[in-house]
């Protein structure tokens, strides 16, 4: 019997090509069923029965679902196909099935199948004695096993290097997870861990509640520890991540992080506690304290109010000293908290914030970190060329800054108002000037002077007016030659002001640290802050030069000095490199080739009569094939009568090490080489091992710190880490597990 055209045409020209099967009738108000395709090197049709009978090379499709194997039994009836021999099944969403037997149904989304092998479109695979395809989102498995990991290409058969076993798996596409019961892990054809019932993502969700990869180690503080943390997907714009680490040698530490994100604003936060003890230091003298509860809260927020302004929060808090550094959350040595709101319109800018600070370094006193409530600043700028062929600006600020019990207190109100302009010559010189003055008004309480001489008044007010020109004149020239462009450029600025008494009763803030370098040299002030002024009119130059390859490399240099039109009351202090009437010489060294593979960065300062070092700064870095080297060199001289008059010298070393597509090796390395013999030598050891495959990385590093700020005490870290892909954490900050590598093996 005849039945409508429809051909499908095969590949395989010496295959029977036959017609579609003819559609079922239907209801009128059923949706009309997709007509079955199919193709084979031999047709048996039964039209009493309805009944096709299709062997050798079979292949069907429909809806995007295609079945190929060696013989089929296709009812029309009943809508039931069932295949031997050879079977494969592709499913629309790309997932491809290998089975022995298979019975099909509902247009080939349900069915049952015997020893099945399923290969996903993410390259995870399962395997199962029997298998029942509920729908096209819902698997059921019974005997099985899972892995992350590809296909060997030389031996497919071949294990992979983990996979889980389980009495029953369900692939839930619907809710993107897969669930086993009475499963166990199996590492490389070791058994290594039980559980009742585990849960994952499938690899095609971004986000989803479940178990992280753990981290554990070894530490010479904590002892044994490992951390096992557990995500949780709240919504698409919120997430907590819980994490608890037991420790062999201190009592165990829970974690919480929290994240939340909304249209115009976000929100998240870190905390985490603890009952253990910790080491303090006494009089120089390392004193064990009892366990106490300990811990630390981080938290950062924003809200983008509307396109004018917008608010920010950053919260640092630590129960003590130790704690940030002994559990491995920071090394600084201050924690800054800061709540702030700015407004942004054309080229105006305003600001107004609080900020707290905690001293976390051990044995330092914290009643100097101060409280600043409020800061608020104000910056108006005209159009360029609007006046006078140039433009005005105008900057005024408050700050109110407090310490606890009897430290000094501070209020500061400064404006400044300030003219600019740029004039290039037909000759391509360049002109800039700046004309400027700036008032200050200043009240003090509870003055350090007066702690140290109760002759001195316990408060005091002041106020100062300072008025300033600068004229910087440059002539930047080039040359182009056949593979690079030279480029010269001599500068010299001019600085005019009044002298002022640096002396007076105006507390010293946020001057302190003064250092001359390539990027303050042609400054006007070279003071930082606000609480003291360059009053000295004085006189820089320099030259730049640089040579710029057409394929991105560059070398550039500058080398500069300033002085002083007088040498009476000069108020930067020694070592600043600003302190005598000829200033330090201060230059630079910049370069990279070979995009960036090889690159320099050398920054000096040497005394200006005798050439002698007063600081030097490097950091190097060169790539050669596998192979990457860095390293850092800082010298600085001692300054006597400062915390620093012993010299500071210090060297880093590290390597990158690519050993293979998989492995890779880091090594780091710290060098005191001051002048105080207790301090000369290593002073840490840092190395890891990394194996990054397709569906797993391990990495185990071994960290020595002979110089722990926590205690006082050497320090011995060895941590162990495994991830496995969709079983838990995918990437790490340094390492992402799975991406861009293939499997030979």
């Amino acid at each position: 019997t005849a039945v409508p055209d429809r051909p499908y045409v095969r590949e395989n020209p010496n295959a029977v090509v036959e017609p579609v099967l003819p559609e079922q009738p239907v209801a009128k108000a059923e949706p009309k069923k997709s007509p079955v395709d199919y193709a084979a090197d031999a047709v048996d049709y039964d039209q009493d029965n309805k009944i096709v009978t299709l062997t050798g090379n079979v292949e069907l499709k429909q809806d995007g679902r295609t079945l190929q194997s060696d013989k089929v039994v296709y009812n029309l009836k009943d809508d039931i196909a069932t295949a031997e021999g050879n079977v494969i099944i592709t499913d629309a969403n790309g997932d491809v099935h290998h089975a022995e037997s298979v019975e099909l149904s509902d247009r080939m989304r349900q069915g049952l199948v015997d020893k099945i092998a399923t290969t996903m479109t993410d390259g995870s695979r399962a395997w199962a004695d029997e298998g029942i395809k509920e729908s096209e989102q819902r698997y059921h498995l019974k005997n099985a096993a899972y892995t992350a990991c590809e296909a060997c290409k030389e031996d497919p058969s071949k294990r992979p290097p983990w996979q889980l076993h389980a009495k029953e798996v369900n692939v839930l596409k619907d809710e993107q997870r897969i669930e086993y019961k009475h499963a166990w892990l199996d590492l490389w054809g070791l058994p290594v861990l039980y559980t009742p019932y585990f849960s994952h993502p499938d690899g095609s969700v971004d986000q989803k509640s479940g178990l992280l990869t753990p981290s554990f180690g070894w530490n010479s503080e904590l002892g044994g520890f490992y951390a096992q943390p557990y995500y949780w997907a709240i919504s698409p714009s919120t997430d907590a991540t819980f994490t608890v680490m037991p420790t062999t040698k201190e009592g165990p530490l829970g974690r919480v992080q929290f994240r939340k994100r909304f249209d115009d604003a976000y929100f998240e936060t870190d905390t985490s506690f603890t009952h253990s003890s910790r080491t303090d230091s006494v009089n120089n003298t390392n004193v064990a304290e009892d366990a106490e509860l300990r811990g630390h809260f981080f938290g950062k927020g924003g809200w983008d109010i509307n396109d004018h302004w917008r608010a920010r929060a950053d919260i640092q808090l630590a129960s003590d000293e130790q704690y940030l550094r002994q559990y491995g959350y920071s090394d600084d040595d201050i924690l800054e908290s800061r709540l702030y709101a700015e407004r942004f319109e054309g080229r105006n800018y305003a600001i107004i914030e609080g900020m707290g600070f905690q001293d976390i370094r051990a044995g330092s006193a914290k009643s100097d970190q101060p409280n600043i409530l409020p800061y608020a600043e104000m910056n108006f700028m005209g159009d360029p060329n609007a006046t006078l062929g140039g433009r005005w600006e105008w900057n005024s600020s408050l700050l109110s800054l407090s310490r606890d019990g009897n430290g000094q207190d501070e209020w500061r109100g400064s404006t400044r108002a300030s003219w600019a302009r740029q004039d290039i010559m037909p000759v391509g010189l360049v002109f800039n000037t700046e004309l400027g003055a700036r008032a200050d008004f200043y009240a003090t309480t509870d003055r350090i002077e007066h702690a140290l001489n109760p002759a001195e008044p316990d408060d005091e007010q002041d106020a100062r007016f300072f008025p300033n020109a600068q004229f910087t004149a440059s002539y930047p020239l080039k040359n182009n030659f056949k593979s690079f462009q030279l480029r010269v450029e001599p500068v010299t600025t001019v600085y005019l002001s009044p002298d002022i008494d640096n002396s007076t009763d105006i507390p010293n803030e946020d001057s302190q640290d003064v250092q001359l370098d390539v990027g303050n040299l042609l400054d006007g002030n070279r003071f930082p802050g606000l609480d003291r002024i360059e009053d000295k009119s004085h006189v820089a130059y320099g030259l730049k030069t640089g040579l710029y390859s057409y394929e991105g490399g560059y070398l550039d240099t500058f080398l500069g000095q300033s002085y002083n039109f007088d040498d009476d009351g000069n108020p930067f202090n020694a070592g600043s490199g600003l302190d005598t009437q000829s200033s330090d010489y201060v230059g630079s060294v910049n370069a990279s080739f070979d995009g960036g593979k090889q690159y320099l960065s050398y920054r000096f300062q040497v005394d200006s009569d005798t050439l002698a070092s007063q600081r030097h700064e490097m950091y190097g870095r060169t790539t050669m094939g596998p192979v990457q080297f860095d390293g850092s060199y800082m010298y600085a001289k001692g300054v006597a009568g400062t915390t620093y008059a012993d010299s500071r010298e210090q060297v880093t070393l590290g390597s990158t090490v690519e050993l293979s597509d998989l492995w890779t090796l880091r090594a780091d390395s710290v060098y005191d080489l001051s002048s105080v013999s207790e301090n000369r030598g290593l002073r840490r050891a840092l190395g890891t091992l990394t194996y990054t495959h397709q569906c797993y990385d391990i990495a185990v590093t071994a960290d020595r710190n002979l110089a722990n700020d926590s205690s006082g005490v050497q320090e011995t870290t060895v941590m162990f880490r495994i991830g496995l892909k969709n079983l838990g954490e995918y990437a790490t900050d340094k390492f992402q597990i799975g991406k861009n590598k293939t499997s030979d093996n």
